[in-house]
């Protein structure tokens, strides 16, 4: 079941993200690039991740800490609420 999500908000770069329901990353690139994340783990704190968008675009419906890296070439992001 998706969930729905009706507007897209800029990222700022090594801020915490508001409250928001996933993210959206697109890469005009064919080369698959890699965003490092912070995620809320259940026991608290965070954990850092990487993942890996091809070419065109990945939802991830999850909640974000932080994105503490600049975009790689080509990569977009916005948070989703």
């Amino acid at each position: 079941m998706y969930d729905k999500y009706s507007k897209l908000n800029n990222i700022t770069i090594g801020s915490k993200l508001p409250l928001h329901k996933g993210i959206l990353l697109t890469n005009s690139n064919a080369t698959p690039a890699g965003v490092t994340m912070h995620f809320y783990k259940q026991t608290g704190g965070t954990q850092a991740g990487l993942i890996y968008v091809a070419g065109g675009f990945e939802v991830l419906p999850i909640e974000v800490h932080t994105i503490p890296q600049n975009f790689p070439a080509g990569v977009t992001g916005f948070y989703l609420s």
